[in-house]
């Protein structure tokens, strides 16, 4: 219900940026794989202190990790 209400306030997903997650705290657990993944990476990157506290299901935590490792790689083919 939060979690719907913070949607509706400040968009999806795909619009947050470092601010609203450190804002939603906990309340970013209630995401569904799928809209964790709208969360842009540079987003997640910057958000690690905040997320790390988050009380994370296994699905999240894999996506994002795989977001994070994905992001890592991508910095490394630029310098190939």
């Amino acid at each position: 219900m939060l979690l719907a209400k913070a949607k509706e306030l400040i968009g999806s997903p795909d619009k947050w940026n470092k601010d609203n997650i450190k804002e939603l705290g906990n309340l970013v657990a209630g995401l569904l794989p799928s809209e964790l993944k709208q969360i842009g990476e540079q987003v997640i990157k910057d958000s690690l202190q905040t997320l790390k506290e988050v009380d994370f299901n296994l699905d999240q935590v894999r996506l994002i990790s795989l977001v994070l490792l994905q992001e890592q790689c991508k910095s490394k083919l630029i310098w190939l």
